[in-house]
């Protein structure tokens, strides 16, 4: 039999845009069957009451880690929809010699849609190996041919340049700075920790790259030792060079967020960083976006830096960004709740809020999830 689904009274929002009005979504089998005003719950429709909540496509989540095979970091990625997820970009836990296994058990696997970012040290992010303790992990051709055979899973090239897990920071650069250009991807770089001069670390980025962690506390940093932001952040802000929050265990802090903020200067997208390292401290994206909304971002931005800017940015042309008839459901139904909360930064600084964002289901394809028991209310006969 197939499943149906009826949503009452929610408020469509169409991201990045003015769009809202109240209807009722049809969903069949996983497929949306109708949007309008009132329509009858037939025979065994499960209903959704959705007044007071939001109603737009499921966010994405631009950087976490989500290969949890073989001892790696990641968490299951489909632990992620129950936060409104439904897209998320793995950030380099593999590498050319294990990405096969990513693709086969991880990304063909998961009801949510998993894009990757292949880290060039060819075992990505997994302490047996080392990582990039020794330059000898890089296998260019393998890197290269992996990202040939999978341009569409492949979205990017990553290094974690920090002494911790990198003997050689300026070659690993350099490396990924050419790896990036035969492959014809955008290089991502993790520089919390990194011995090398923001300056430095910025001049290999062009266009598009993707700098992680922008609000980390960990040097290089993207403040001077005064507080002001690096005319190295600026000049490659002008360039097109992206910066992304990757929330994370250790690279979050609400004094650096708050400080370039009031000088102008915002991440373009927000991730949560989420592993197993960081699962108790971040959560869950829902409350990253709060922590950002928090900090003084409209809601509406909020918003945006989940759909359309990581859309955009990460070129994931085949996530919808709008809810409409025909289309495979990809909705999270969500409120902004008013009250009090405490949120924690990485170095567990705790600040108070006045809203929070609440998600209270997500439905992808034909699988609800219910995060508010007050949504789920009856079943139609």
């Amino acid at each position: 039999m197939n499943k149906s689904y009826l949503i009452k009274d929610g408020t469509l929002w169409s991201p990045c845009m003015e769009e809202r009005e109240t209807k009722d979504i049809l969903i069949t089998d996983g497929i949306i069957q109708a949007i309008e005003n009132n329509i009858k719950a037939e025979q065994n429709v499960k209903v959704l009451h959705a007044d007071g909540m939001f109603l737009m496509p499921g966010w994405i989540d631009g950087h976490a880690h989500v290969y949890n095979q073989n001892e790696a970091i990641g968490i299951d990625a489909d632990s992620m929809i129950s936060s409104g997820v439904t897209c998320v970009v793995d950030a380099g836990t593999t590498g050319a010699y294990n990405f096969q296994d990513f693709k086969t058990n991880i990304i063909d696997q998961s009801q949510i849609m998993v894009k990757a970012l292949l880290h060039i040290a060819k075992w990505g992010v997994n302490g047996k190996y080392g990582e990039l303790r020794d330059m000898s992990q890089i296998d260019m051709p393998a890197c290269l041919e992996m990202c040939a055979q999978y341009p569409e899973d492949i979205l990017g090239l990553k290094v974690r340049i920090d002494g911790r897990v990198c003997s050689n920071e300026e070659l690993a650069m350099k490396k990924l700075r050419d790896m990036g250009d035969r492959a014809g991807k955008p290089i991502v770089v993790h520089a919390s920790r990194s011995s090398l001069p923001l300056e430095e670390i910025l001049s290999y980025l062009k266009k598009g790259d993707i700098f992680a962690h922008t609000f980390s506390d960990k040097k290089p940093g993207i403040l001077n030792k005064n507080g002001v932001i690096k005319e190295a952040a600026i000049d490659a802000k002008r360039r097109g060079v992206i910066f992304d929050l990757s929330h994370g265990n250790g690279n979050f802090s609400f004094d650096i967020a708050r400080t370039a903020m009031n000088q102008g200067f915002f991440a373009d997208m927000i991730s949560t960083d989420l592993h197993k390292g960081s699962r108790d401290i971040v959560k869950s994206l829902s409350l990253t976006m709060t922590k950002m909304l928090h900090l003084g971002l409209s809601l509406e931005d909020v918003i945006c830096y989940v759909t359309e800017k990581p859309a955009q940015i990460l070129n994931i042309g085949e996530k919808s960004l709008k809810i409409k008839t025909g289309a495979a459901a990809d909705i999270v139904g969500f409120k902004l709740q008013e009250g009090e909360f405490m949120l924690t930064d990485s170095s567990g600084k705790t600040e108070h809020a006045e809203k929070q964002i609440v998600t209270c289901f997500t439905l992808i394809k034909h699988n609800l999830y219910i995060q508010d028991p007050t949504a789920e209310t009856e079943l139609a006969d």
